[in-house]
């Protein structure tokens, strides 16, 4: 497989990309380090008033947020507070890390993507809609015992009928 070359960067565009993976690498340890140490004391009473004095307008990236939502419900914040406090999380991404947290799962396996089923479109029929008079409704109900005595749904009935009259099928 030839993979295309990509064009070279000058030496101080690289030197950005370097300085940006490792500043991301230090806010990560150093955020971690802040917790472990409990670095907000005796300044603040708890990490939460420490986090929304310096923190509070920095949208972190997502592998981070559930170590301060832990820190933050380790102190006893509610789900509301959280969300108050921390740029990024709604209610549903506190309440799924809250319930993670409650049920043990260890901080660094925490997820917050709240993940929506999809549904699944109801099925459509592609057949038209009619109105009948009355005796085309007898008609038609003795069609439906046909289709019921053949044991073929009603769709798959008017179907084959179709595709007969039309000459689709033999």
């Amino acid at each position: 497989m030839n993979t295309p070359k990509r064009p070279k960067l000058s030496l101080d565009k690289e030197q950005l990309w370097a300085d940006l993976a490792n500043d991301l690498t230090h806010f990560n340890k150093r955020l971690l380090e802040i917790i472990a140490a409990e670095a907000w004391k005796p300044a603040y009473e708890t990490f939460t008033d420490a986090w929304a004095d310096k923190m509070s307008g920095i949208t972190l990236a997502q592998e981070l947020l559930p170590h301060i939502m832990y820190a933050m419900f380790d102190e006893g914040n509610t789900v509301e507070e959280v969300v108050e406090n921390v740029k990024g999380v709604g209610p549903e991404v506190a309440k799924r890390v809250k319930k993670q947290k409650d049920s043990g799962v260890p901080v660094d396996q925490a997820t917050i993507v709240v993940r929506r089923h999809k549904r699944k479109p109801a099925e459509r029929h592609f057949l038209p809609d009619v109105e009948l008079d009355e005796a085309a409704v007898g008609e038609l109900r003795g069609w439906k015992r046909s289709a019921k005595k053949l044991g073929m749904s009603w769709d798959v009935f008017v179907l084959s009928a179709i595709r007969a009259y039309e000459g689709l099928e033999s």
